[in-house]
This record gives C-alpha cells, sequence and structure tokens, in this order.
C-alpha cells in the first residue's frame, strides 16, 4: 500500500491510483487514468522516458474537481445539477 506520509515527487499510474483511493475515496484503476491521459480528461502529468509520473498537487486538484462542491442535502444536490 502507498505511504501517504513519504510520498515520491511524482507518482506512476498505480500509485496514483492508490493514492486517489486512499486519501479521497475516489476509484480510478490505472487504466481508467491511462485512457484518460489520452482523452485528456483526467489529472495532469509530466512524460519521464514515455513514463507519465502524476504530482500529488495535481492528483489533488483532480480529486476536487470529481468529487464536486459540498452539500448538506440531496436537494441542495438535485438543485445544483439541474440546470
Amino acid at each position: 500500500m502507498l505511504d501517504l506520509e513519504n510520498l515520491p515527487p511524482g507518482l506512476d499510474r498505480k500509485q496514483a491510483s492508490q493514492y486517489l483511493l486512499a486519501r479521497y475515496g475516489i476509484r480510478q484503476a490505472p487504466a481508467t487514468l491511462a485512457k484518460k491521459a489520452c482523452t485528456g480528461d483526467g489529472p495532469a502529468f509530466h512524460l519521464v522516458n514515455k513514463r507519465p509520473l502524476y504530482p500529488q498537487k495535481e492528483l489533488d486538484e483532480y480529486a476536487q474537481r470529481h468529487l464536486g462542491r459540498l452539500v448538506k442535502s440531496t436537494s441542495e444536490y438535485a438543485r445544483a445539477h439541474a440546470a
């Protein structure tokens, strides 16, 4: 399992997947992150020798976008998404 206290500067796809689950409860398989890298709707990453490395900051920003804003009730959520 990934040690959240001692993260490397860049996480590979497997580590990024584990980080999103451990930190935010977001399940994103490494294959899903790979697909999102092709479509451009995943977290930003660096390519190092053709290997994607995800900075923690980018994973945190992606998670915040993925989670959306906090709501206090399901009706509040429904109103926010009705538009």
